[in-house]
């Protein structure tokens, strides 16, 4: 098997993990956080507010996986390096290392998106209900997704110089 046709099929794998990811959060908010914030908030609350609420960083999770199913041929040109040819030799092993690197940096680039959502959607609702908030926690955690997010994005980037760099560090001289 090719790298290219390795990269294709694994981001389709991915596709369908984000979407299994996301159904699962859709239900658990659906069945604990909707009832939940209901009761928190009131009665004077829209079910449909409430929904977008809980309910976006779930439906981004999908959006994210449909995204990536349709653009997987794409994509996979683009994660997997233009030099890293499609010979069945170490250099596809180099090209298998820097696409592995990359895909580790979507998958921590996606999770962080869905995460500042859900964090900043909180926030939003928690301030207009005029409830507490605890800011050193809130800016700690959107502190920890921003990071998660540019080191999700560089991986992305520079899957191939890092997987050299770490050539370099173990001594590999392929």
């Amino acid at each position: 098997m090719k790298i290219g046709e390795l990269s294709f099929l694994a981001l389709r794998v991915l596709a369908i993990y984000f979407f299994v990811l996301g159904l699962n959060h859709l239900v658990n908010y659906l069945d604990y956080a909707l009832p939940a914030y209901l009761q928190l908030l009131g009665d004077d609350t829209s079910y449909g507010r409430v929904f977008l609420l809980v309910g976006i960083p779930s439906i981004l999770l999908l959006l994210i996986s449909v995204a990536l199913w349709l653009s997987a041929g794409k994509l996979s040109k683009f994660l997997v390096p233009p030099g890293s040819g499609e010979a069945e030799s170490s250099s596809s092993f180099r090209g298998i290392e820097a696409f592995v690197l990359a895909a580790v940096g979507l998958v921590l680039a996606v999770l962080s998106v869905s995460s500042l959502a859900r964090i900043l959607l909180n926030y939003a609702n928690m301030e207009g209900q005029r409830l507490y908030i605890d800011h050193r926690s809130f800016y700690i955690a959107l502190a920890e997704q921003v990071i998660r997010l540019l080191l999700g994005i560089v991986l992305i980037l520079k899957a191939e110089g890092f997987a050299k760099l770490l050539r370099t560090i173990r001594g590999d001289k392929r």
